[in-house]
């Protein structure tokens, strides 16, 4: 039960971290360029800001339920084991990713009234980075022997781009709800493309350094988990990229 719960609460965490990571880069590289040429959209990057902290504060939420279910794990009939917990690298790494996603939220909500703060941008995209180091501090990665300084790098840099690419067309659907007479602006969806595909590129050149290591042969890709977890992420975003395809040719 615990392994489940943890399982759910990690998916939670990761959709969070999507919605802060993936909204700091399309408000930075997408909403606010379109909107020195379009004033009217200038409302939309006080909207990203609120989806911001809403994901950070997920990440915060999931993670410190997670801490809770690992907590609830290891207990035995003597103790539990809070002591033995707290001196874990795994601990203090999702301690700072807490840290880190309550001053994103923070930070998040003081930029709507701010939101040409260049300081203030650039703290978000300070945290954010932060944010993928913390995940990867916690991932397969870290609880390797060799190689570990490598795949900590891969991961983060795999999972930054994630986010970019699922986050930025979370806040891309937000943005374009509204009113159906209202015109859509051909220039969000080009700034859009641009950055996914950017993180499409880092996303798969990270997911080929990470497997390079991971998975050590043809026969370990069919017959582990881990290699038919990999094979399940290729077709993911091979019907993806199909999908992004016949958009752009369209």
């Amino acid at each position: 039960m615990a392994g489940f719960l943890d399982v759910i609460l990690r998916g939670l965490a990761l959709c969070g971290q999507a919605a802060a990571i993936g909204g700091v880069c399309f408000a930075l590289l997408v909403l606010r360029p379109a909107a020195r040429q379009r004033p009217e959209l200038a409302g939309l990057v006080g909207r990203a800001l609120v989806l911001i902290s809403i994901g950070a504060a997920t990440v915060a939420a999931g993670q410190l339920l997670a801490l809770g279910v690992q907590q609830v794990a290891l207990e035995s009939d003597r103790h539990w084991p809070v002591g033995e917990i707290l001196h874990t690298a795994y601990f203090q790494s999702s301690a700072l990713r807490v840290l880190d996603c309550v001053t994103l939220t923070v930070a998040a909500l003081w930029l709507r009234r701010r939101t040409e703060s260049r300081a203030g941008w650039a703290t978000l995209a300070g945290l954010t980075i932060l944010l993928a180091v913390t995940a990867a501090a916690i991932s397969h990665a870290a609880a390797r022997l060799q190689y570990e300084g490598f795949l900590l790098v891969m991961d983060a840099v795999h999972q930054y781009a994630a986010s970019v690419w699922v986050g930025g067309l979370m806040h891309l659907t937000v943005a374009a709800a509204g009113p159906r007479d209202r015109p859509w602006p051909p220039v969000l969806l080009q700034r859009f493309s641009s950055m996914a595909l950017g993180a499409v590129v880092v996303l798969v050149a990270g997911g080929i350094g990470l497997t390079a290591v991971y998975v050590d042969g043809p026969y370990a890709v069919i017959g582990t988990a881990y290699g038919m977890m990999v094979l399940t992420k290729i077709a993911i975003l091979g019907l993806l990229l199909v999908l992004g395809a016949l958009n752009f040719f369209a």
